[in-house]
């Protein structure tokens, strides 16, 4: 019913907390979307959706390998949009008001 061979079932299987705020995801549940198809979701103790991220974005021409994905929690992934990490991306999460992403100093790279 379920393809655990999927990338995004692997990245949650390596990781299950969000690599930004650090909410842990605790349960899977299956969902059926109006099309009739049947999608797997992960979502963390308070009912947050957990998602796989890119972590170098595709539009930056990331690519959907595994070394590529981090799980993260769906307000940090929508705060990180296409950003590149070296961005030096910050803010506060919605979920658990952790800051995200510290400010990169180019100079230290």
């Amino acid at each position: 019913l379920v393809d655990v061979g999927k990338q995004q079932f692997r990245c949650f299987k390596r990781s299950l907390s969000c690599a930004c705020c650090g909410i842990q995801g605790e349960r899977f549940q299956l969902e059926r979307i109006p099309r009739g198809d049947v999608l797997l979701r992960f979502y963390a103790w308070n009912g947050t959706e957990m998602t796989a991220d890119h972590i170098i974005p595709r539009a930056a021409g990331g690519s959907s390998r595994q070394e590529n994905l981090q799980t993260m929690c769906y307000p940090c992934n929508q705060k990180k949009a296409s950003r590149h990490p070296s961005e030096g991306i910050h803010w506060k999460c919605k979920t658990c008001s952790n800051p995200c992403y510290e400010k990169v100093d180019s100079e230290e790279n």
